[in-house]
């Protein structure tokens, strides 16, 4: 994952799929329409955001 304090660039093999996950999380995200394979994530400051990151790339509940 590449990116700043606010914002990062995840690749996954399922961009769609992903961002329905994340989204589940509250987590924002889009797509590069133009680029297969990669999601621009918006993270808040929210201390708690890369536990909830991680657990909906994952696939757990938290």
């Amino acid at each position: 994952m590449d990116g700043t304090a606010l914002f990062r660039t995840h690749g996954t093999g399922g961009p769609v799929a992903a961002q329905a996950q994340l989204a589940r999380a509250a987590i924002w995200s889009r797509v590069f329409p133009n680029s297969a394979g990669w999601l621009h994530l918006w993270l808040p400051g929210d201390k708690a955001v890369p536990a909830r990151l991680e657990a909906a790339l994952s696939g757990s509940e938290e």
